[in-house]
């Protein structure tokens, strides 16, 4: 895996990826997106994790983000797979 950021809404922006409204409202999301199929997934790579890294630094840096990090299990087939909440 590459271990490339993408930016979606950004910082500042209300997510939609949480499931509630106060989550949407108090939390970031940021997905590790990875390829494969059924159990034949890609493994991890070191650039992914920095990649993940980069974003929660950037959104406590430039977003207002505070210390506290929850992680959701991965859902195949969904846009919460493999995401961390930041707040």
């Amino acid at each position: 895996m590459h271990g490339y950021l993408f930016q979606g809404r950004g910082e500042n922006v209300r997510t939609a990826a949480q499931g509630t409204t106060r989550g949407n409202d108090d939390w970031y999301a940021i997905c590790a997106l990875t390829g494969g199929t059924g159990s034949d997934y890609a493994p991890v790579t070191a650039g992914l994790i920095d990649a993940v890294r980069h974003g929660i630094n950037r959104l406590r840096v430039s977003g207002g983000a505070a210390q506290a990090i929850t992680m959701r299990p991965a859902v195949r087939g969904t846009c919460t797979a493999g995401c961390s909440a930041v707040r």
